[in-house]
């Protein structure tokens, strides 16, 4: 019997091979492969601007020491600001009334926020202002700086979403005197500052919020 080479049987009469089988079933891996990391991503994406991933948790990327490089309060950049003011001298030998100028600035302020939920704030607050003293003494407007360190602490936690952060104070001094308040809602009886979070990176995080109806808005470099 001779063997007949080079004729193939006709198209349908093998079963499908192994490889086939495997070719057919890769596009639907792919499809969950896919779908699964979209997931995924969305899921990670909770932030305004970011992260959209991440593989530390958000309590670990919010705790450490931070140091605030912009913030503002409602129109005023607090690292710098300033305004005139109008004064009473009581003094008709030396003159009624007198203007001058309020000038603020923060050379230091730091935050810790630690991993069992303690925060610990302080912060250095420069003023250069008239010495009201010297003023009416001289007749002239004399200026001075002056400076408050502010010591805050308390508890931090986030909201049940981890969307917001909570600040609630235990203590809030003013060059050791103990005062009302919050840090942003001086002399009032609340104890509480609510955020909400807009960025929070391994060494970057944005804090925005409503406190005593002024919006305050921080940024945090580590």
């Amino acid at each position: 019997m001779r063997l007949i080479t080079g004729v193939h049987p006709p198209p349908g009469i093998l079963p499908e091979t192994n490889q086939s089988f495997k070719m057919k079933k890769i596009p639907a891996f792919i499809f969950v492969l896919l779908f699964t990391g979209t997931l995924i991503f969305n899921s990670c994406n909770k932030y305004e601007d970011g992260a959209n991933l991440s593989m530390r948790t958000k309590k670990a990327r919010t705790e450490g020491d931070w140091n605030i490089t912009s913030a503002t309060q409602g129109t005023n950049n607090l690292f710098n600001y300033s305004y005139v003011e109008t004064s009473s001298a009581g003094d008709p030998g030396c003159f009624d009334e007198f203007t001058y100028t309020v000038e603020h600035s923060i050379p230091e302020w730091q935050w810790n926020l630690k991993a069992s939920g303690e925060f610990h704030i302080t912060a250095v607050f420069k003023k250069r202002t008239i010495d009201y003293g010297e003023t009416i003494l001289n007749c002239t407007l004399v200026y001075g700086d002056f400076s408050t360190t502010v010591v805050a602490q308390g508890k931090w936690e986030f909201d049940d979403k981890k969307e917001k952060i909570k600040f609630t104070y235990d203590s809030y001094t003013k060059d050791g005197v103990l005062q009302n308040g919050t840090l942003f809602s001086d002399g009032t009886t609340g104890t509480t500052e609510e955020f909400d979070i807009v960025e929070l990176r391994n060494k970057t995080m944005h804090l925005s919020g409503t406190i005593n109806a002024k919006e305050v808005d921080l940024i945090f470099e580590q």
